[in-house]
């Protein structure tokens, strides 16, 4: 973490107490301020109340799919959405990116890999997954491979 994100905020949207504590403490140990919510409808009051700069969320939530979740930021915040979640198929990557996510990290997934992530979510140009440039909620252009 460079001292440009130090005292950013992140919050972090996990139901599993495990993980949560986890990704809790290592982004507070970089100097990270972290809230973190277990619902989706706590989550949305959170990211209204408290404007955090990036939003970690696990797509499997008891109240509410993570995709509506980020279907409901999406209509009032632009803040980068990094989703971890088991769902390991390209179509679950895919309608995350596409509801308005930022990036998709597969659990189980390194910290270190997670705290870079995190860094990257937050740089004025991010872009998670592949793509040029980033957009309030996304990607503006695919990478060509040529």
């Amino acid at each position: 973490m460079s001292l440009v994100d130090a005292g950013r905020r992140v919050l972090v949207v996990e139901d599993e107490r495990a993980i949560r504590q986890v990704l809790r403490l290592n982004l507070a140990a970089r100097g990270y301020l972290v809230d973190t919510a277990v619902t989706g409808r706590s989550a949305v009051d959170l990211v209204q109340r408290w404007r955090p700069d990036l939003v970690i969320l696990d797509l499997g939530l008891p109240d509410m799919d993570g995709l509506e979740v980020i279907a409901r930021v999406r209509g009032f915040s632009a803040a980068p959405i990094l989703v971890i979640s088991a769902r390991d198929t390209p179509t679950a990557q895919a309608a995350a990116i596409a509801a308005g996510a930022s990036g998709f990290l597969l659990k189980p997934f390194g910290i270190e890999d997670f705290v870079a992530r995190v860094g990257a979510a937050l740089r004025p140009d991010a872009c998670l997954d592949g793509c040029l440039g980033a957009s309030p909620g996304g990607c503006l252009a695919e990478r060509s491979v040529s």
